[in-house]
């Protein structure tokens, strides 16, 4: 906590002068800072919590002769009224990010300038990331956000001296109340994904044709419209989204502006029935009618297939669903939900079968614990447990990992919140919650 004193004049026409050690300040709003300039030129900047309203002396969280004004009441007659500042976070930066707008609906143009004139460098280069995968050069720059989401910019100045000088700035785009583009409600999830540049939520739904777009918070925010029976989701770290049709066999890929920029014909692809991507953006597939995993690279080019055996007994049959988890940097799982043979097949990237654990469950019987009747979807949570989704049982076991211990269950059969009707897929988020597509009941469940 630091603090100045101020003095404040106030004359009978309403007119406001502000005194700094005798010396006349010209205050400005600067982004979140308050600048406070001296008529030399020298300069001193408040970083403020709240909003401060100081040509008024309504200062939130401030004191004018030692009480604290409310606000919309004028706390001063004609005279001098002194002032102290006691702001948590007092600051002297010298960089700051001026922005046209830092709150919109979408899509929202937002043009940025690095005010760097307190800087007493010369700069040599400017760099921005703006928060959506997209960056920019120069002392201004500007981009588009065409999804509803918070974004943090930063902009890296770097100088003379090779010193680098950050600063950072929050932008907020407003999905359109009552938005034409979402012309449907969802009425069938059927997968979940997240991720992007600010982890919304994509959910597919196979009778409405759509994939729906969610804010981190469960807030409708776009849609993906005209699809046939979308089925399998995935989206990149830049916000490019992968949906698999079942009703056209065919793998497209979106921008988040919505342009198709990706197509992996009807051939290559029989059921796409769940989709993930590894961290080089290659996209693994469970293809349901091959019994396969097929692998693509960003570019949708046929890298491999994972799942054909001469053995028996290690073949798929009906692959449904699939996770990707690293207990290492460089060492990845992959793990299959062999939905006919009622088990849990571990590969690692390349395609090498390492362990399989599991087994039927007869339906309606007692003795299900670790094993399945139909398992249809499956998660990996930030402790390294597998949950797997039944669909049939309507509930989710848990499987500790490497070894495929199971370990708990949760969820059960009904209409009322917290219960289960249909559940189609999984996804554990990253605060832990369990969002499951709870189809039969027509909505996401969180538990």
């Amino acid at each position: 906590m630091s603090a100045i004193n101020i003095d404040i004049v106030f004359f009978s026409d309403g007119q406001t002068e502000f005194l700094y050690d005798s010396t006349r300040l010209e205050i400005e709003a600067k982004g979140e800072f308050m600048r406070i300039q001296e008529a030399t030129g020298a300069c001193l900047y408040f970083k403020l919590q709240a909003a401060c309203v100081i040509c008024a002396a309504l200062i939130v969280g401030c004191a004018v002769d030692g009480k604290t004004p409310e606000p919309g009441r004028d706390v001063a007659d004609p005279g001098i009224s002194s002032v102290q500042l006691d702001i948590p976070g007092l600051s002297v930066p010298g960089l700051h990010i001026n922005a046209s707008t830092i709150s919109g609906n979408v899509p929202l143009d937002v043009s940025f300038t690095a005010a760097v004139g307190d800087l007493d460098v010369q700069v040599e280069s400017v760099a921005w990331s703006f928060g959506s995968g997209k960056t920019g050069l120069g002392l201004s720059s500007s981009t588009t956000y065409p999804l509803a989401g918070n974004y943090t910019v930063e902009v890296q100045v770097t100088d003379s001296d090779n010193e680098i000088h950050t600063a950072t700035s929050t932008i907020e785009v407003l999905a359109i109340p009552g938005d034409t583009n979402l012309v449907h409600a969802s009425f069938f999830p059927s997968r979940i994904t997240q991720g992007g540049p600010v982890d919304n939520i994509y959910v597919s739904d196979a009778k409405q044709g759509s994939v729906f777009i969610y804010d981190a918070q469960l807030n409708l925010t776009g849609e993906i419209k005209n699809l046939v029976q979308p089925m399998g989701v995935a989206v990149d770290t830049q916000g490019n989204v992968y949906v698999g049709s079942d009703g056209q066999n065919t793998i497209a890929g979106y921008t988040p502006a919505g342009d198709k920029f990706l197509v992996i014909e009807e051939g290559e692809i029989q059921m796409p029935n769940d989709m993930v991507l590894d961290k080089d953006n290659n996209l693994y597939v469970v293809d349901s009618r091959a019994d396969l995993v097929k692998v693509f690279s960003p570019d949708g080019f046929h890298l491999a297939d994972i799942g054909a055996t001469d053995i028996e007994d290690n073949a798929l049959s009906f692959p449904a669903a699939l996770a990707i988890h690293y207990p290492s940097a460089d060492d990845g799982r992959l793990y299959v939900a062999d939905q006919k043979n009622s088990l849990v097949r571990v590969y690692n990237l390349e395609g090498d079968l390492l362990n399989s654990f599991g087994g039927p469950a007869a339906a309606f019987s007692g003795n299900w614990e670790g094993k399945f009747v139909r398992i249809q979807s499956l998660a990996v949570d930030a402790q390294g447990n597998l949950h797997a989704l039944d669909v049939h049982q309507n509930l989710v076991e848990v499987f500790e990992l490497p070894a495929g211990t199971y370990t708990d269950y949760y969820g059960s059969f009904g209409p009322q919140e917290g219960e289960l009707s249909l559940p189609l897929d999984i996804h554990i988020d990253p605060e832990g919650n369990a969002i499951i597509a709870n189809a039969g009941n027509r909505r996401l469940e969180v538990m």
